[in-house]
């Protein structure tokens, strides 16, 4: 079995680069994206309150805090696809290369924190999740089979 992941470290390297980011964002005056990377930082640290689009994934029930605010503040710094999207951005020299470093910085860590924030739940539903079997004796059921 794989070791709980390290919401801890992933909250601060999610942090550092979130600041990097915004920080670029605000040089090239880019004030939208600049404001999703200064909401994703504060979701970070939000002691409540779920501020990402999908609320269903906040289940204080199954996941921690820390957990809820990794995955508020991925929501809140997803820019990548679609038209007019972070990845849509072009700059030139060292700039362009500054761009590409944090970009793929900002989407590797988002989607580790997404993984981590998510995975967190299985230690407790694996020994919470039960269901009773004819006779009235408790099978226990896959933990990631929480439904139906």
């Amino acid at each position: 079995m794989r070791d709980e992941p390290d919401l801890a470290a992933l909250r601060d390297e999610l942090a550092a680069v979130l600041k990097d980011i915004g920080e670029f964002a605000s040089e090239q005056r880019l004030d939208g994206f600049a404001k999703c990377f200064e909401r994703a930082l504060e979701d970070l640290f939000a002691e409540s309150d779920f501020n990402g689009f999908h609320k269903d994934l906040a289940n204080p029930e199954l996941i921690p805090l820390i957990a809820i605010q990794l995955l508020s503040a991925a929501q809140s710094a997803w820019v990548f696809g679609g038209m007019g999207s972070w990845n849509d951005l072009g700059f030139e020299g060292e700039v362009q290369d500054r761009y590409e470093q944090l970009s793929e910085a900002l989407y590797s860590i988002i989607n580790q924190a997404i993984v981590g924030a998510t995975n967190s739940s299985a230690p407790q539903l694996r020994s919470s999740v039960g269901v009773r079997a004819a006779g009235g004796a408790a099978k226990q059921r896959p933990w990631w089979k929480i439904f139906g």
